[in-house]
């Protein structure tokens, strides 16, 4: 799964399937980052430890979305 965020950088994430074979099998772990669309480079990432957890997408949410912390989030401060 790939999508394009505000900032102009894409989100990725990468599943797989354990037990299928030409997956990657034990080798290949899934992961979710965030890259830099201009140059390539990895903003962050994170790997799943267990090569058994997958996962199928990763969505974008805003902070502000999910937690209401009034000193972050200006939208808040104006109510």
């Amino acid at each position: 799964d790939v999508d394009g965020l505000p900032s102009g950088n894409v989100l990725v994430g990468s599943g797989h399937c354990f037990d299928c074979i030409n997956t990657g099998g034990t080798e290949r772990a899934a992961f979710i980052a965030e890259i830099e669309r201009s140059s390539g480079d990895v903003v962050w990432r994170a790997d799943m430890d267990n090569p058994k957890d997958s996962l199928y997408r990763a969505q974008y949410v805003p902070a502000c979305e999910l937690f209401a912390h009034a000193g972050k989030c200006p939208e808040l401060q104006a109510r």
